[in-house]
This record gives C-alpha cells, sequence and structure tokens, in this order.
C-alpha cells in the first residue's frame, strides 16, 4: 500500500479509498482472489484522483 501510495503522489494523484476498501483491495491482491491486471489498473483508476 505504501508504495502504491508512493507511486500515486510522484504522478501528482492521491489515493481516495476508505481504509476498508483499501484493506479489501490489498487482501484480493495478496490473496490471489484479484488477480486481473487490467481490473486492479480499473479500481486504482476509480480509488484515486489527481491532485
Amino acid at each position: 500500500m505504501k508504495t502504491l501510495i508512493a507511486f500515486l503522489g510522484m504522478n501528482g494523484s492521491r489515493l481516495t479509498l476508505s481504509n476498508h476498501e483499501a484493506y479489501e483491495f490489498i487482501m484480493g491482491v495478496a490473496s490471489g482472489r484479484l488477480d486481473d491486471v487490467p481490473e486492479i489498473a480499473e479500481r486504482i483508476d476509480l480509488g484515486s484522483e489527481e491532485r
């Protein structure tokens, strides 16, 4: 999560997910339940905004 936040920050964006949404996202990726790269990218896009 820290890496994602840093990456977004370096590119002029910030994460807007709630703590619960961020937890579910990370657990989905870590467990392999969420492993489709386009879907992961879409969730990041929907859960972030430009600063």
